[in-house]
């Protein structure tokens, strides 16, 4: 069924059916216990995975992929991966059909000390084939992941309707655009577009305003009938028609002031509530800390170097340290005392005081400044 059509008839289950309790088609591959479920294909990753009691293990040097063959007995429409990760990881879920049509989704681990899980909305890619014959995962360099379960699952058009009267309140996150507009409510009828509903721009799922058009446009036509047929007197049918509109006027405006008190309520109790080592601000995770915390030693300096997990954060230190610049190691001079590392695993401390990665020396002798947690940290090296 196409995404079109299952608008439509996840739209006649809100206004007209009752909800039935279906359940939803899903294959669980579990990698615990030592567990690998079925024959996977190792290209690239070095070390290769290692099955461990927690999940697989993924502790590579170099960019490369797993991948299988995959046969199930009902169709795909999101995926759900069960993992931990030390820091942010971005990776790759690539496809295969029966026909060679190959797609890439790229997507994100989010840092997760304790098991997380990210769902992954495959149906809203063009050219994914539901009945994909092959899957693979793509880690970049220096990922340090651990795989705990990987599901593939479809819901019924009784559980769309449900995930589309959930998804009306499900609010945005905070995002300097925010200041200039809203997407509003769309409608999710996955988990996996409920997740990543407002993870693109524009958002993949559709806005409400398409059911409410509906509805609008059924009643219309219902109540000229009615009037057509005199089983409705003319100033009656206005005045329901006005007063559905007024009604779902007032919704949207009890949604939106909903979702400016959520913001609020989120930044109070991941930020203004929390300690310095506690904070997270929006889409900038616990960057705000880090640069609270190395702000004084690096405003000194003419120059520092910093190595962040994502490079858009050399932009945001570097307002932040104004007027000293953020260099990369390769650009940084002798006089060069400090580094900032921001949740980078892989750059390690060895016995001797030097910052290393794998096996290459970064720099001198040096002492950790101030440290944020084991992967953030202010280094400065010896005189």
């Amino acid at each position: 069924m196409s995404r079109a059509a299952h608008f439509l008839a996840v739209a006649f289950l809100l206004l007209a059916a009752p909800l039935g309790a279906q359940a939803k088609e899903e294959t669980v591959w579990s990698f615990l216990g030592e567990n690998v479920p079925g024959q996977w294909e190792v290209k690239g990753l070095d070390p290769v995975p290692s099955p461990t009691p927690e999940g697989l293990l993924i502790q590579t040097n170099q960019l490369g992929r797993m991948q299988r063959t995959l046969k199930l007995p009902h169709p795909i429409e999101w995926i759900a991966i069960d993992y931990v990760s030390p820091a942010p990881t971005e990776a790759l879920l690539i496809s295969r059909s029966e026909t060679g049509e190959f797609t890439e989704l790229p997507f994100l681990f989010e840092q997760a000390i304790e098991p997380g899980t990210v769902l992954l909305d495959v149906s809203t890619y063009r050219n994914w084939n539901p009945t994909t014959a092959e899957i693979g995962l793509v880690f970049p360099e220096n990922t340090q992941l651990l795989i705990r379960t990987i599901s593939f699952s479809s819901s019924t058009l009784q559980e769309k309707a449900i995930m589309a009267l959930r998804s009306f309140w499900q609010f945005d996150q905070y995002t300097p655009r925010t200041i200039n507009f809203l997407w509003g409510p769309r409608i999710a009828l996955n988990p996996g577009e409920l997740g990543l509903m407002y993870a693109y721009s524009p958002p993949h799922t559709p806005s409400v305003n398409w059911l409410f058009y509906i509805l609008l446009l059924g009643t219309a036509i219902a109540l000229v009938f009615r009037v057509w047929t005199r089983k409705t007197e003319k100033h009656k049918a206005i005045l329901l028609m006005a007063s559905l509109t007024g009604a779902l006027w007032l919704l949207y405006d009890v949604r939106m002031g909903a979702e400016f008190i959520g913001y609020a309520v989120r930044d109070y109790q991941t930020y203004v509530s929390k300690t310095l080592y506690e904070r997270t601000f929006r889409v900038r995770g616990n960057f705000n800390a880090f640069a609270e915390l190395v702000r004084p030693s690096l405003q000194e300096e003419k120059e520092y170097v910093f190595l962040p997990h994502m490079e858009q954060y050399a932009a945001f230190l570097r307002y932040d340290t104004y007027p000293a610049l953020p260099l990369k190691p390769e650009q940084a001079g002798e006089g060069v005392r400090y580094w900032a590392i921001y949740q980078r695993p892989d750059i390690l401390m060895d016995a001797e005081g030097r910052l290393m990665q794998g096996e290459t020396v970064l720099t001198p002798p040096g002492t950790v400044v101030t440290m944020l947690d084991n992967d953030s940290f202010l280094f400065r090296i010896n005189e």
